[in-house]
């Protein structure tokens, strides 16, 4: 098969104005209702899966990339093309709701029987999974209820995309004194700004600034102000946006005839219904509860004795676990980012997983939204199979967490062509920027989320199906998080972290005390830092499992006293800053579900070697190339020669 590299011009939306975004996004709409009229025409007995199935499937395709009508919201130095971005996205997609909610394509569709031709398994596969679409859409009510779906979506829609731009354009900060900086390292004050008039440093929410400051910062008065601010974020407005959204989303599920939207989230996926996820969820914060308060009551007593502090807060915790995993390890996580600035991690990440997957990164001198993108071309051998880019460093306005986009899928270059056009996909981060004294260092911890979605990454640079919606990270909602959640564990791989370290100045390895201390410290509070995973997704599915009115608020409150050790700030609005709640409503479980299988696919890897590359070949062929153009459950006995299960899983957490 042929690849088809991208070229400068498939990159054109990077430099839209407004006007260009506005253009983009209504001829994508009118695109679509014209070849879904077109497909809509064709006589029933002439029907195929290539001009019905396929050309469904394609509709709205304009020939050339428009990324930039959703993308640029998120990185678009210019707040006038974020916001136009952000605008018309949203209308792009309230108009194509309305376009897709075509009862005639619907019959079209349904007029093409997949038992008149010969079809690839990837094929029959798209056709299922666009029937299940359909009747998500509602194409078995009758007209009237169709029609109040189709409203309600919309509701839903604009709902989501108010939801995110609150908590994107959320900014706050608190001003501090060098002194109140005490306990934080050089080059993190080095990074901030100052505020003209008061002549102060600038702490911001974002979380750069945020978790460093919360874990080091020694001013007690500071550390609760940063943190009360934090716990505001959203605002109230979004508060009421979720309570709304709540309700809607549970009247979408009754419409299409579920009891809950937990139930209707869960049964085209792996995990196929909410009792299997409660009972994960509930089974495994029962067994970590124990853990988790004897860990707390150690915590305790250790602020008690070093530092007189009575009890344990929303804006101490971190702080005091840092000062206690010192003091039993003598371990200074800054000591330990010394040894890994940036560039050295991403270039034994990309050594690593090259060896794994037979293929190098080249640096390409491709410009895109900003000049801090680095742009790379994925090599095979001599040839160019995809494009990755990763835009790491904070500023104004940008998407303030780390994210992986599939931003240009891989896929076939028309029905059943032997030429693939190359995917390509961008890591949206916030690491501390370096300067040209004080590089961008990594925690072990910022190691472990570069890898995760550099997991992300490879399974869209390494895609091999042949259709767009199937490519890639495109997979059964508890999948997409397996193989990010499976990179993070060679960070944890002490002889590869070692190998991968390098001193930002004199280029020494990480030392063996100092590594010893690290593999030491590695179990310290880990059932708290599994905890709150496992307690947010069982939050989840209680607001979304419900089949009455949920308060938000109260919920959450109810859940803390019954499940947390350590009380929250009781005027917290925390739900209002949870950008989950707008793509991952229930199912913020797939992160734990995934990690279940991705445990289990590295015990391939611990068993036969983290560096071999025929296990590595066998992940490339079997599972990150296939996307979701295979069962997924399939990929996994395939991989592993067996069913998954869930021991190599429960061995993490320390459970027998």
């Amino acid at each position: 098969m042929k690849i088809i590299p991208k070229i400068k011009k498939d990159f054109e939306w990077v430099n839209w104005s407004p006007k260009d975004i506005e253009r983009e996004a209504k001829v994508v709409v009118e695109k679509t209702k014209k070849d879904f009229e077109k497909i809509k025409s064709i006589p029933k007995k002439e029907r195929t899966f290539e001009n019905t199935v396929y050309a469904i499937e394609q509709a709205g395709n304009v020939g050339y990339e428009n990324i930039g009508i959703s993308f640029l919201q998120y990185v678009s130095t210019k707040k006038s093309v974020r916001d136009a971005s952000n605008k018309w996205s949203s209308w792009r997609w309230q108009k194509l709701a309305e376009v897709n909610n075509d009862i005639e394509l619907y019959h079209a569709f349904m007029e093409y029987s997949p038992r008149k031709e010969k079809l690839t398994d990837e094929e029959k596969k798209l056709y299922k999974d666009m029937k299940i679409s359909f009747e998500e859409q509602g194409f078995h009510l009758d007209e009237t209820k169709r029609k109040d779906l189709l409203k309600l979506n919309q509701k839903i829609l604009k709902l989501h995309s108010q939801f995110s731009k609150n908590i994107t354009d959320h900014e706050d900060q608190i001003l501090c004194t060098k002194e109140e900086l005490s306990g934080l390292p050089e080059n993190y004050i080095a990074n901030l700004s100052k505020d003209s008039k008061a002549k102060k440093y600038k702490v911001t929410l974002a979380y750069p600034e945020l978790r460093p400051f919360m874990a080091f910062a020694d001013s007690h008065k500071k550390r609760k102000e940063l943190a009360m601010k934090a716990s505001k974020k959203g605002g109230k407005k979004n508060i009421k946006i979720l309570q709304e959204l709540l309700l809607l989303r549970r009247e979408k599920a009754r419409m299409l005839g579920y009891k809950t939207y937990a139930e209707m989230a869960t049964k085209h996926r792996m995990s196929k219904n909410p009792e299997n996820v409660m009972k994960l969820l509930e089974g495994t914060l029962s067994n970590l509860k124990p853990e988790l308060f004897k860990e707390v009551r150690e915590l305790k007593k250790f602020a008690k004795k070093e530092f007189g502090e009575k009890e344990l807060a929303f804006f101490n915790t971190g702080y005091y676990a840092q000062k206690m995993k010192k003091s039993l390890f003598d371990y200074d996580p800054n000591e330990v980012k010394e040894y890994f600035p940036l560039e050295r991690v991403m270039d034994k990440m990309f050594e690593l997983y090259g060896g794994l997957f037979g293929v190098k990164f080249k640096k390409s001198v491709l410009n895109l939204w900003h000049k801090d993108v680095m742009v790379f071309d994925v090599m095979e051998g001599n040839k160019v199979i995809s494009h990755i880019a990763f835009d790491l460093f904070p500023r104004s306005g940008k998407f303030s967490h780390m994210a992986c986009w599939n931003l240009m899928p891989g896929h076939n270059d028309g029905f059943r062509s032997k030429n693939y056009k190359a995917p390509f996909a961008t890591v949206v981060g916030n690491f501390p920027k370096g300067t040209k004294r004080n590089p961008s260092l990594l925690s072990v911890g910022e190691i472990e989320t570069m890898f995760h979605e550099f997991g992300h990454m490879a399974h869209d640079l390494l895609a091999k199906a042949p259709f767009e919606s199937q490519a890639g990270t495109n997979t059964d909602f508890d999948f997409v998080e397996m193989p990010s959640q499976l990179l993070e564990n060679w960070v944890r791989d002490f002889d590869f972290l070692e190998e991968m370290s390098g001193h930002h100045k004199t280029g020494k390895k990480l030392p063996k005390d100092l590594r010893e201390k690290i593999e030491k410290a590695d179990d310290f509070m880990k059932a708290h830092e599994h905890y709150r995973t496992f307690f947010l997704a069982l939050y989840d599915q209680q607001m979304h499992g419900a089949k009455y009115k949920v308060d938000v608020l109260k919920t959450l409150k109810s859940l803390e006293n019954k499940y947390n050790a350590i009380p929250s700030y009781e005027k917290s609005l925390f739900p209002a800053s949870w950008g989950h709640m707008t793509g991952y409503e229930a199912s913020y479980y797939t992160y734990v579900w995934a990690l279940v299988y991705a445990y289990d696919v590295f015990s391939r890897f611990k068993k036969e070697g983290i560096k071999n590359k025929k296990v590595g070949k066998e992940l490339r062929e079997k599972i990150l190339s296939k996307g979701g153009s295979v069962d997924e459950m399939k990929q996994m006995k395939d991989f592993l020669g067996r069913k998954p299960n869930n021991k190599a899983f429960l061995e993490a957490l320390g459970i027998k």
